[in-house]
């Protein structure tokens, strides 16, 4: 009896272990799990089957999918939508000794692999239409010129001088592909020298004058004259890229770029009293071929990758950007940069 004894609270202890060990494994899945009764009763959940619940009631979806497991005794899949979440859910008999005796369900929350997928598609296609529309351009001139359909060496020179100026946007959109891929990938290094902010802002505004004077914008910069330690090149195609997407935006107004610092930081802001950002779109600005309004920006040249590029750099600086706008209103874009940094390869 003693030994019977001793075996049965082996047994016990030995049970109790496997008992905690499944236990752990459910709490420490990714997955939501949800165990049924045979009679629908909802047994045991794991926490991220709790967080689905929410206190809730089981969702209609799951009960019917789980009488209709009950019923076929076979495994079914099924996904549905709830709260702006997108889900995948596995639901299996449980058998014991050939017996049906309840179901297991596994939720899989799929929302971000979808989000990844969208934007896949979304990148595809609007590379397609950004490397289409030129090379239509490029085609139909040149086939033109090759037809003798032009009348006139003016004519010829018109048509040749659309023809450069597309092969030049084809040319911008493929290196700021190349450059964004470089820099999502990690192979960015920096040549981290000291840069003067005032110096700095008011070399960039230079590139940008005739075209101001074309559209009646005016550029100014305020702010203490800051030296910050950065990457030259980079942090000058950051300014480029704000102030050109500031112009294409901006007619009769003005851009200006203002200058901050505290103990540790400097903040540059282009600031621009142009069209301004729906509020809707505002956390999309930085992502890859976004454009906000499609039908403001009809008409207006770019690659729709300039923002993502901007937003890569100053995070490879350890840095933050972020925009302000209201509809109508223009626009703040707001870099905050450390003022030291190391030299370092991302």
């Amino acid at each position: 009896f003693n030994e019977m004894s001793s075996q049965l609270n082996q047994y016990v202890t030995d049970l109790d272990k496997e008992r905690h060990l499944l236990s752990s494994i459910l709490r420490c899945m990714a997955d939501g799990v949800l165990t049924f009764s045979k009679s629908g009763e909802l047994l045991a959940t794991n926490p991220p089957a709790e967080a689905f619940l929410a206190g809730s009631p089981v969702p209609d979806e799951l009960i019917e999918l789980f009488q209709t497991v009950m019923k076929e005794e076979t495994e079914m899949t099924v996904s549905f939508e709830r709260e702006g979440r997108f889900y995948i859910i596995i639901v299996s008999p449980l058998l014991e000794q050939e017996e049906q005796i309840g179901a297991v369900a596994v939720l899989r929350d799929m929302t971000e692999a979808q989000q990844l997928e969208k934007m896949r598609a979304d990148f595809v296609a609007n590379v397609s239409h950004e490397l289409r529309t030129p090379l239509v351009m490029l085609q139909g001139y040149s086939e033109a010129i090759v037809d003798g359909m032009t009348e006139s060496d003016e004519a010829t020179k018109e048509f040749a001088s659309i023809i450069y100026d597309e092969s030049q946007r084809l040319s911008r959109l493929v290196n700021d592909l190349l450059d964004l891929a470089r820099m999502e990938a990690g192979y960015q290094e920096l040549r981290i020298e000291a840069i003067e902010t005032v110096s700095f802002a008011q070399r960039v505004i230079k590139k940008f004058k005739q075209m101001g004077r074309d559209k009646q914008v005016t550029f100014s910069v305020s702010g203490p004259n800051i030296t910050f330690d950065a990457d030259p090149d980079q942090m000058e195609q950051v300014l480029t890229n704000l102030l050109g997407n500031a112009l294409r935006y901006t007619e009769n107004g003005e851009i200006k770029i203002k200058i901050d610092e505290d103990r540790e930081n400097i903040t540059l802001s282009v600031i621009d009293s142009g069209d301004g950002i729906p509020e809707e779109d505002l956390p999309f600005v930085f992502d890859r071929f976004y454009k906000a309004d499609k039908a403001r920006t009809r008409g207006k040249t770019g690659t729709g990758i300039g923002l993502a590029i901007v937003a890569n750099v100053v995070r490879a600086h350890g840095g933050e950007v972020e925009v302000d706008s209201r509809l109508g209103e223009g626009a703040t874009f707001r870099i905050r940069l450390p003022k030291k940094q190391r030299k370092r390869t991302l």
